[in-house]
């Protein structure tokens, strides 16, 4: 009779240790080749200056004042680049390690309130819906994406799931400690993404209200003293701001970056109300399938009172994310957490249909099965044929393999086997797809001719318009130069400041007739909207962007290579047209200055 617990007990540990070791690569795995992405430039660059200027109270972006994020993940940022260097590497290991953490604490907070929610003599325990939980979590494909992404949302989402189940903890008859680690995380919280922080643990107390129907137990001398740990902690940077920097940074957060971002469409774009429903349909793949079912699940009278909460905490977190004019898909993150436990424990203690389990089992299959047919990036940009063919194939097996668990289903078979192959497709496309792309795109080689232009021209500056490329990320945190965004780019030729200029082939073409406009190189690229899966399906076409120059150079290579172009644009139509018109022109002044015949 004890023997098959044990058995249980040692297979579901093999289990969590084999799924840590594939979240770990896919979080890690080629880390420093994908292009920067989203909002990591603000991070990378401000984390670099505090380790550069060593004032690591005030941020600087750009070299300017920057008082859009608290400091507390600039601050892991700092650090991270003290120990390995300024890198992408380093920048976005910091996410990849706040994404176990938070993996580890889902295990770990599932566990004790699942299992203290169950009677002693329950079959199930809090374990096996904690591993349910964490491989639900790590395979979801928003949280895979957003844990290689130098952000603030990674740290947010572990802080609140650190306050909410220590908050919950206390609940349930733990020590007086856990509300005063409630506190502790809230006030990093605060310092890691503002008052949004506070926001979601508000929301828990209203859930833990609605589902227990009684007042939360926090309005007593432990609660009064977590309440001050959080705002000690949360307003700390604060004050130290405003005794340096006075009112203005002040402002400058919670006016503009905050009540702004929610009261207008000042930032990103006016989506709908129901927006995040889509996007939690579609980044919280596959398990989003399972969605409903556990909502359901949550209200049956079987169902652990704690699984009812953290719905209830779900969708109150979702009100003010709804409300809000400006609406970004990885606002969504905090979320996964709670959402990733509800559906482990559905999926534990539910007792789910077969049928309900074999219709996610062949959906899984099919996504995996499509993900054959999605479209390669062209040329040099594609990965190996064999490449191709590996990945292909790894694809068709993982999806036999989710079918193959619909015969016999089983929730661990199901889950395990789902969250491998997610896990695994993840590895292949940051080991190999995104690799191939990044080494296609010109960024290196542009970064090598404005590197050298700079050694001659120490005071230049770059100017661009259209920056389909987004090369500007890549000269601000890996040459240190800011970039001046201005569609006057004919002004910029013929101002007496030195610029260099990035151009597209229109643009190109216009400011090549410019007297004194130097050419440098020209490349083609595919636009970073190609990473976009919509414009993937579009099958993306590649485009050229050109390197110019208002100014002349000493530089002998630089010479050398102007007189082969030159000579190679002597054969081109254009020249040719050119140079058909240059020798008219001499042709009628030698007519002019022939006597006239008496």
């Amino acid at each position: 009779m004890t023997g098959a617990p044990a058995s249980n007990e040692s297979r579901r540990a093999w289990l969590l240790g084999g799924l840590l070791v594939l979240s770990a690569l896919a979080f890690t795995i080629g880390l420093s080749d994908a292009p920067i992405e989203r909002a990591e430039i603000y991070f990378l660059d401000v984390a670099r200056s505090m380790v550069e200027t060593s004032d690591w109270l005030a941020p600087h972006y750009r070299g300017e004042p920057f008082y859009d994020k608290p400091p507390l993940t600039y601050w892991l940022l700092a650090a991270s680049f003290e120990l390995f260097g300024p890198s992408l590497f380093a920048g976005r290991l910091v996410a990849s390690l706040l994404a176990l953490l938070t993996l580890g604490a889902t295990f770990f907070f599932t566990t004790k309130l699942v299992a203290r929610s169950l009677t002693t003599d329950a079959l199930i325990d809090g374990r096996r819906a904690a591993f349910m939980a964490t491989a639900i979590l790590a395979s979801s494909y928003a949280f895979v994406s957003f844990a290689r992404l130098t952000m603030s949302d990674m740290l947010l989402t572990l802080l609140t799931l650190l306050a909410g189940g220590a908050y919950l903890r206390w609940e349930s008859g733990a020590p007086p400690s856990w509300l005063l680690a409630c506190g502790a995380a809230l006030g990093l919280g605060f310092l890691s993404k503002g008052p949004i922080a506070w926001l979601y643990f508000g929301a828990l107390l209203v859930a833990f209200v609605i589902a227990h129907r009684r007042l939360p137990r926090i309005f007593n001398p432990t609660g009064l003293l977590g309440t001050i740990v959080a705002v000690a902690i949360g307003l700390s940077w604060f004050a130290w701001v405003y005794a340096r920097e006075g009112i203005e940074p002040l402002k400058w957060f919670f006016l503009r970056e905050n009540l702004q971002r929610f009261a207008a469409p000042t930032y990103d774009t006016d989506q709908p109300l129901w927006y995040y429903g889509l996007i939690y349909a579609v980044e919280g793949l596959p398990w989003s399938i399972l969605a409903g079912p556990a909502a359901i699940f949550a209200f049956r009278a079987e169902a652990p009172r704690v699984v009812r909460v953290l719905l209830i905490w779900t969708m109150l977190m979702l009100v003010p994310l709804s409300l809000s004019r400006g609406k970004i898909d990885y606002y969504l993150l905090p979320l996964l957490p709670p959402l990733s436990i509800l559906t482990g424990a559905y999926l534990s203690i539910g007792a789910p249909s077969s049928r309900t389990l074999r219709l996610f089992g062949g959906l899984s299959a099919a996504l995996f099965t499509a993900a054959t047919l999605f479209p390669m990036l062209p040329g040099p940009w594609a990965p190996g044929a064999t490449d191709v063919s590996a990945l292909h194939a790894f694809l068709v097996l993982v999806a036999f393999a989710c079918l193959l668990t619909t015969q016999r289903p089983r929730p661990v078979t199901m889950i395990s086997v789902c969250a491998a192959s997610v896990l695994g497709t993840s590895i292949w496309l940051f080991a190999v797809i995104v690799p191939a792309y990044r080494s296609g795109q010109p960024t290196q080689s542009l970064l090598d001719h404005i590197a050298r232009e700079r050694v001659f021209t120490p005071d230049l500056r770059v100017a661009v318009c259209d920056d389909t490329l987004r090369l500007q990320r890549d000269l601000l945190f890996t040459l240190r130069l800011p970039v001046l965004e201005s569609c006057e780019l004919w002004a910029v030729a013929s101002s007496s400041k030195t610029f260099l200029i990035l151009a597209t082939p229109g643009e190109e073409k216009a400011l090549r007739r410019a007297e004194g406009v130097r050419h440098i190189a020209t490349a083609d690229h595919l636009p970073a909207e190609v990473t976009k899966i919509g414009a993937l399906l579009q099958t993306p076409r590649p485009t050229t962007v050109a390197l110019l120059a208002n100014f002349q150079t000493s530089d002998p290579v630089a010479r050398w290579k102007r007189n082969r172009e030159f000579k190679r644009w002597l054969d081109t139509d254009e020249g040719r047209e050119r140079r058909l018109l240059e020798q008219r022109r001499l042709e009628e002044e030698e007519r002019r200055k022939q006597p006239k015949a008496k």
